[in-house]
């Protein structure tokens, strides 16, 4: 009957929606807990890949730091790309990637993608510096010295105090672009 149906479809419905409630709670709970591959895959679960983004973003430089670069991969690698494009952490986590397999042409296209999302405010000004840097490995590596030195100067203005990865790179290519 009609009733049955609608009662079925109902509770299907309700029913969703409880277990997409619990995988975002284990989501948040396994972030808070330093578990941030199983709350990426409980919010993917959730099917709310934008939080599994966010978990990302907070949490990718404490694996960058530790140059387990390969880790962050692994975290972006569950997330469709899609959704990756729409975030500049996560383009620049990306990068850092490329970097790292020295795909210095696929990580150009990469922070392509990255500027017209960034905005002049106080929150994408460290990610600014970062794209500074990234841009500034490519140019060092392409053999362009004074480009390099340019790029990595005008991170530093906007990086005085971020990460142990991010500032040993660009101190250590500030001294081979000088000399």
């Amino acid at each position: 009957s009609v009733r049955r149906y609608y009662y079925r479809s109902a509770h299907k419905q309700r029913a969703a929606r409880e277990i997409s409630h619990f995988h975002t709670r284990a989501g948040e709970w396994f972030e808070k807990n330093g578990f941030i591959e199983e709350s990426i895959n409980h919010m993917m679960a959730a099917h709310k890949p934008e939080e599994a983004c966010d978990v990302v973003a907070r949490n990718r430089w404490s694996e960058l730091d530790a140059d387990r670069w390969y880790v962050v991969q692994q975290w972006l690698n569950k997330i469709p790309e899609e959704h990756r494009i729409k975030n500049p952490d996560l383009l620049l986590s990306q990068s850092w990637g490329a970097y790292e397999n020295f795909q210095l042409e696929h990580m150009f296209r990469l922070l392509e993608q990255v500027k017209p999302l960034l905005s002049d405010t106080e929150a994408d000004k460290k990610l600014y510096g970062e794209w500074y840097v990234l841009n500034g490995l490519i140019a060092h590596w392409s053999g362009n010295g004074k480009e390099a030195l340019k790029l990595f100067r005008q991170a530093l203005d906007l990086l005085p105090d971020h990460s142990e990865l991010v500032m040993g790179m660009l101190y250590l290519h500030i001294g081979l672009a000088s000399s």
